[in-house]
């Protein structure tokens, strides 16, 4: 398969790679191979193997920086091409590998600034934990977002409703109305969350000064 690698196609390397990636195999031989390959054809990749290849790299803890910054560009121009899932896949990845691409958040939040009505609930959260993981979040992206959030809350798992609000905390977003959604959203599945979730949803509650009065009973 290594010796082959440079004849596979994208989609081929996009299919093989996210295989790899889901059962956390890690052959660096072939990887080193896949990355070479990849390198060569990347401008023929189409915008959902970009966000494949971007998301196996990070599952396999392989942060291959060469690649990742190539990719990282090329995704930016096919920013508007990428469905509302990937973007929050891509930022998640680069966020994950600690990978710097200012370029690329910046693309992926004007395209979620746009889209954000209709993208889901949980891509919302990804982008905003992502972007402020990075040290890159956007005022016009996160308001676009807070919107949505306020509005969906609901919706939200309680892994996704604790990273809302860490993100929104962290990004100095205090709005009661917002606050008031996720406490509402927590407290509506408040048996399912774990002590981690507990744990980020109290601290960023008491960062921004919202008294979850209800939630913390």
């Amino acid at each position: 398969m290594v010796a082959r690698m440079d004849e596979a196609s994208p989609h081929a390397l996009s299919r093989c790679l996210h295989a790899f990636g889901a059962m956390g195999h890690d052959c660096p031989e072939l990887l080193t191979a896949a990355e070479d390959a990849i390198l060569a054809q990347l401008h023929r990749f189409d915008p959902a193997g970009l966000t494949s290849v971007s998301c196996a790299f990070v599952k396999l803890n392989r942060r291959a920086e060469g690649l990742m910054d190539s990719l990282s560009h090329t995704a930016a121009d096919k920013a508007a091409e990428i469905p509302s899932d990937g973007l929050a896949n891509l930022l998640w990845a680069y966020s994950t590998a600690g990978l710097h691409a200012p370029w690329l958040f910046r693309a992926v939040q004007a395209q979620v600034t746009e889209r954000a009505s209709s993208m889901s609930a949980r891509d919302l959260a990804t982008v905003a934990w992502a972007s402020v993981r990075a040290g890159q979040h956007s005022f016009s992206c996160f308001a676009a977002i807070a919107v949505q959030i306020e509005q969906r809350a609901g919706q939200l798992s309680p892994r996704d409703t604790a990273n809302a609000a860490w993100s929104f905390a962290s990004a100095g977003i205090s709005d009661k109305d917002l606050f008031g959604s996720l406490e509402r959203a927590a407290l509506a599945n408040a048996a399912h969350f774990g002590s981690q979730e507990v744990s980020n949803t109290v601290l960023a509650f008491a960062r921004v000064g919202y008294r979850a009065t209800r939630l913390f009973q």
